[in-house]
């Protein structure tokens, strides 16, 4: 994908032979089941063509996810979604997302993408390197917000 402009190289990660070849992101399994272990309820959004909804969700089932709340939408609006349902956290890596959650009140967490780094900076998300930090950095704000309730 390196050798792909930016927008051939995120429609080639969303095709299935692709996602496959690639697999998931070093750390993300075992965050999201440490954060399902948490009793986390976890919703899987993406900005993908619809046409790719039962592909991306059985790639996530395959790869050992336990996927009860999916969306597979390109025009779908993540953070109106998650104030209906209450959801305090997301993790996104799109610059107008992240935005939109912290004017919302929505805690953002994202991975340090050149992309995100203003963004980040300029609404303080925390910013991590790795699924590994980023599920310490999740699991933190939960403790602090539970705390302060």
């Amino acid at each position: 994908l390196y050798h792909m402009s930016s927008a051939e190289a995120i429609h080639e990660s969303c095709e299935i032979d692709t996602m496959r070849q690639i697999g998931l992101i070093p750390g993300a399994l075992s965050a999201v089941h440490k954060m399902q272990d948490h009793n986390l309820e976890l919703h899987f959004l993406t900005h993908r063509h619809e046409s790719l909804s039962d592909e991306t969700r059985n790639f996530l089932v395959e790869e050992g996810i336990d996927v009860e709340h999916f969306e597979c939408d390109l025009k779908f609006a993540k953070i109106p979604y998650c104030q209906e349902r209450g959801i305090s956290h997301i993790i996104d890596d799109k610059p107008l997302t992240l935005e939109e959650a912290v004017s919302t009140g929505i805690e953002a967490h994202t991975l340090a993408w050149q992309y995100t780094s203003q963004v980040s900076k300029t609404h303080g998300i925390p910013v991590t390197h790795n699924w590994y930090d980023l599920l310490q950095s999740v699991l933190d704000r939960i403790e602090k917000d539970s705390n302060q309730s």
